[in-house]
């Protein structure tokens, strides 16, 4: 009997759990059914044994949300959170009535719970948050807050998280302090800006964060250099041309020269700076304009333009070929590609527009943007071969990362127009643009595309609650976060060095242009966590399927039990 006990108990131990992990969370939704009100709705999540498919079923059928979002927040959970999801499915349900109003509010729910449950941690019933999630955990705008806190009261909630910076919301035309309306129905709203701050709530525990500092990658520091040097160069011989030109033609500098000069000067004080992101962008602008002045002293005839627009193009076939044919290894190459191609199609594209503009001067302005955007390709092409981690990027993994990436940003694009007045029309073409390339089967670009449509968007998003007096604490925050999933990225051996240049350029730009520093360090979040769509390139190693080593170990174990246990039984039993 003994033997029998301590058998079994063996079996228990040494038998690997293979019951599903489940938990429930709160999330607060909007419903049109019967007038406009908040309601509390139960949002599940259960692990089981697979390959890291997320799957989406909803009691009604709804619009609450999609299993693209879905599936965004539980990637954002597991890059986050650094764990390894890929032997789980992840099986999503949720229970609501019928009329919620559809969205990705249902994202931030969705992310604390995956990462609570791959990480062993129950979350709290009294706690209930809404909110989209978006690129480095950061927790984004959702429409009818006020309403939802509402709702929230007769539900028993006693803590409501809320997006950071929409303590002050706007809703019918007021403005209202979503802190005070919380406490007057007793309950804690709280903002929260990020995935992490939203688990520690809901968790109980405390995130430690690393002050480390972000090592750059000296290859990138000095590529960044030569790039900003080879365009600050072309600069000066730019300016020298057309003053030659101006004292040949008896013509005095143009206000257009001096505004370009300006520029320069910005670009050589950033190179002096060791931003030399900046000091590329500042040098690109200035000899587009340098090049415009100097086209339109020439007096290019139309043959002339013609004959200009067949040398480029040639040009820009031939760098495009070799991009094309470049093979994709690491996230630096996969960027290195998105820059140089990006602005490969842009020289085309403006050169198609020379070709087809009648007047001459018009011709030549929009002929000296081409050529110069050009030459900028020819800099950018330096990054290909930075060191980092390999990836399996083929092109199975880009048409997903490509489809994916559309798909978060069209639903960010219907939700925003369901409860904003904003000109999207912008962001519509760069959507329509992606979906082009899609279909060219360009997924690259596609990728590229519709992750600075959805950044676009996703500053919109962030920016509507934030007041102009916490403009710069915002912008501030922004960068402190796009920082950190730098050094994120950086501690995986991946280097974004689209992200990192956007975070650099972002910087220079916080103080003398607010909305452009906070669509920069959007770009930045955005494209530090492309990595999640593609899957490691392991080294070959000796390896085992989990289910097939269980199913072995259960088996040695079951035929020891009837060794030791059965058959001697049996044999006693024959004795008699």
């Amino acid at each position: 009997m003994k033997k029998s006990l301590i058998l079994i108990l063996l079996l228990v131990l040494f038998t690997p759990c293979v019951l599903a992990e489940k938990d429930t969370i709160k999330l607060l939704a909007l419903t049109e059914s019967g007038g406009k009100r908040g309601v509390v709705v139960d949002l599940s999540l259960e692990l089981k044994p697979g390959k890291e498919r997320v799957f989406l079923e909803t009691f009604p059928l709804t619009k609450i949300a999609t299993q693209v979002s879905m599936r965004f927040a539980q990637q954002i959970a597991c890059s986050e959170f650094d764990a390894d999801c890929s032997g789980k499915d992840f099986f999503y349900t949720i229970s609501a009535m019928p009329g919620i109003v559809g969205g990705p509010s249902a994202g931030a729910a969705s992310a604390v719970l995956a990462a609570a449950l791959v990480k062993g941690f129950p979350v709290r019933k009294d706690v209930a948050i809404t909110g989209t999630i978006n690129s480095g955990g950061v927790i984004g705008l959702v429409g009818g807050i006020d309403y939802k806190i509402k709702g929230a009261a007769k539900k028993n909630i006693s803590l409501v998280l809320i997006p950071k910076g929409s303590r002050h919301y706007v809703s019918d035309g007021k403005t209202i302090d979503l802190v005070a309306l919380g406490k007057s129905v007793d309950i804690d709203v709280v903002e929260v800006a990020t995935l992490e701050e939203a688990f520690e709530y809901f968790t109980n525990t405390t995130v430690i964060h690393s002050n480390e500092s972000i090592v750059l990658d000296p290859k990138y520091v000095y590529t960044m250099k030569a790039v900003a040097l080879d365009l600050c160069k072309r600069n000066e011989d730019i300016q020298n041309l057309l003053v030659d030109l101006r004292k040949t033609r008896g013509k005095k500098s143009s206000n257009n020269e001096n505004s370009a000069i300006e520029f320069t000067k910005k670009g050589k004080s950033a190179y002096n700076n060791n931003d030399f992101y900046s000091a590329a962008s500042f040098c690109f602008r200035s000899n587009v304009m340098l090049k415009r002045e100097y086209f339109s002293l020439k007096e290019y005839s139309k043959e002339e333009i013609k004959d200009a627009v067949k040398t480029i193009r040639e040009k820009i076939d031939k760098l495009d070929s070799a991009v094309s044919n470049s093979s994709i290894d690491t996230i630096s190459d996969l960027q290195a590609f998105m820059a140089v191609k990006e602005r490969l199609s842009e020289a085309g594209h403006t050169l198609t527009k020379a070709e087809n503009t009648a007047d001459s001067t018009d011709a030549s302005n929009i002929l000296a943007y081409a050529e110069e955007r050009y030459y900028s390709s020819v800099a950018w092409a330096k990054f290909f071969g930075l060191e980092g981690k390999r990836f399996h990027i083929n092109q199975e993994k880009l048409k997903e990362s490509c489809t994916s990436k559309i798909s978060e940003a069209e639903e960010r694009y219907n939700y925003v127009k369901s409860f904003l007045k904003a000109d999207l029309s912008q962001t519509r073409n760069e959507l329509d643009d992606a979906y082009t390339e899609m279909n060219n089967h360009d997924y690259v670009m596609c990728l590229f595309k519709a992750a600075k449509a959805k950044s676009e968007i996703d500053v919109i998003l962030s920016a509507v609650g934030v007041s102009k007096d916490r403009v710069q604490e915002y912008i501030d925050l922004k960068l402190d976060i796009a920082r950190f999933a730098l050094f994120k990225s950086y501690k995986k051996d991946v280097f974004p060095m689209i992200g990192y240049s956007y975070y650099e350029y972002a910087k220079s730009l916080k103080n003398t242009d607010h909305y452009a520093s906070l669509l920069f360090s959007e770009y930045a979040l955005e494209f530090s966590t492309l990595d999640i769509y593609f899957t490691r390139a392991k080294t070959p190693s000796w390896s085992v399927d989990k289910e097939s080593l269980f199913a072995f170990l259960t088996g040695i174990f079951i035929g020891i039990f009837i060794l030791v246990i059965v058959l001697p039984a049996s044999r006693f039993k024959g004795k008699k």
